[in-house]
């Protein structure tokens, strides 16, 4: 899979038109709990990644906190439902163009990188884990499962098993801290299996 094409067009095109629905839809459905815990990982005044930042509540509470964030989206809708509802400036940028080196105390990616074509996500997820600074912590949230498809509503998942994404962050030089497994809901009304997970970067890359 080229570059040119791990991020996938149609569901991108999903948010874009679809933005204020969805925006609104997961107003109050927010991982505060999990926000939380990442947040007590990053030193004081620490600079925040917020991947995949969809409507940008948790940009917005990282920056309430006192934290530097740089929130990015793939989609121009959701970049502007963040800017109206809470004043952020939100880059719109594919998973491929993430390049950063060794920047981040913490990138929070809640429910983003598993909308990556599974073929894709190595490299992504590489990209990824060199944004972190040694000591860093990442905070993952993905769909549980096998293989990849497309939900009622078009937009392209990848799953994995629990073991997939430990190997996955384990290879990377990630170690895990927190894994949990749940059921929860989505947007298009189906239920599934969900991943939360925690780590560090144990060593530079």
């Amino acid at each position: 899979m080229t570059a040119s094409n791990a991020s996938d067009d149609e569901t991108l095109a999903f948010y874009d038109a679809h933005a204020e629905t969805y925006a609104d839809a997961f107003a109050d459905a927010r991982d505060e709990k999990q926000l939380a815990r990442f947040i007590a990982r990053l030193p004081e005044g620490g600079h925040a990644c917020d991947l995949g930042a969809g409507s940008g509540w948790a940009a917005a509470y990282m920056k309430t906190e006192g934290f530097a964030v740089t929130a990015l989206d793939g989609s121009a809708g959701l970049a502007a439902q963040a800017r109206r509802r809470y004043g952020l400036d939100v880059t719109v940028m594919r998973f491929e163009e993430f390049n950063f080196h060794a920047v981040f105390d913490g990138i929070w990616a809640a429910w983003s990188l598993h909308h990556a074509p599974r073929a894709a996500f190595p490299d992504i997820l590489t990209r990824v884990v060199a944004g972190l600074k040694t000591g860093g912590v990442l905070y993952l949230a993905m769909k549980g499962g096998r293989g990849e498809g497309r939900d009622k509503l078009d937009r392209l998942y990848a799953y994995y098993e629990a073991d997939e994404l430990r190997a996955h962050l384990s290879e990377r030089g990630m170690r895990v801290e927190t894994f949990e497994t749940f059921e929860g809901p989505s947007f298009d009304g189906s239920r599934s299996p969900l991943h939360a997970i925690l780590a560090t970067k144990a060593q530079s890359g």
